[in-house]
């Protein structure tokens, strides 16, 4: 199921705007049997955040942003809720995606303040993931704005 919903997820690339919508739609179906069927691997709901995000950069009013906005959002942290270990995940990676979410939202400081908990939690995997080099950015960023 992962593996499906990843190709209907990766089909995306260079299609127009409504096809697009489309393969997230069908990554969406896909991973969500994919919950049904292991509820406690964090990686389906992670992607179907992944998803949902994308949607959001392709959301035609602000009805429609707001509503994928809280749908990402809403995946990223039930995917934090999930210990369940999983090959090729870490357990941050939903941190690193509500800042990658926020930061698209034009929510810089929020966006600054997950990948500050990343750095908090585990520095390591916070220098290894680029979230160092993203906080930086970040704070210059919010240093600039009034």
């Amino acid at each position: 199921m992962l593996a499906a919903g990843t190709a209907a997820f990766r089909r995306e690339a260079g299609a127009p705007p409504d096809e697009r919508r489309r393969h997230f739609e069908n990554a969406l179906a896909l991973y969500g049997e994919a919950r049904r069927l292991f509820p406690d691997d964090p990686r389906p709901v992670f992607y179907q955040g992944l998803c949902w995000e994308r949607l959001f950069g392709l959301a035609a009013d602000a009805a429609e942003r707001r509503r994928t906005f809280e749908l990402a959002e809403n995946a990223y942290r039930q995917a934090l809720a999930l210990s369940f270990p999983a090959p090729e995940y870490h357990p941050l990676l939903p941190y690193r995606a509500l800042a990658s979410l926020h930061n698209a939202a034009g929510k810089n400081a929020s966006a600054l303040d997950f990948l500050k908990q990343v750095r908090r939690l585990d520095p390591e995997y916070s220098r290894a993931s680029g979230a160092e080099r993203d906080i930086a950015a970040l704070e210059t960023s919010l240093s600039r704005t009034p």
